[in-house]
């Protein structure tokens, strides 16, 4: 394993309590990130013909952008990390 995945990897572990703050940011309580889940695996069709489209494209982008932030805040500790903290030592 190359040691940039162990940096990435011990960086995902290390961050979960970031993963929560953030969790509580976007999400009011559990059913609502539930909801979320269950509207992503959902077909927009029937959203669409449940009459909860919107909920469904609101829920989703939600989510999206949850992950999107999870997963940038990793990557880019561990670009500072690489690029400026272990090439000095």
């Amino acid at each position: 394993m190359s040691p940039y995945a162990v940096l990435v990897l011990s960086l995902a572990v290390v961050n979960i309590p970031v993963y929560y703050l953030l969790y509580r940011l976007f999400y009011r309580d559990a059913q609502e990130f539930l909801d979320a889940l269950y509207f992503w695996v959902k077909p927009d069709l029937w959203s669409w013909m449940d009459g909860e489209y919107w909920e469904d494209v609101w829920a989703e982008m939600k989510l999206g952008l949850f992950v999107a932030v999870c997963s940038g805040a990793v990557m880019g500790e561990a670009y500072l990390l690489s690029t400026y903290v272990l090439t000095r030592m």
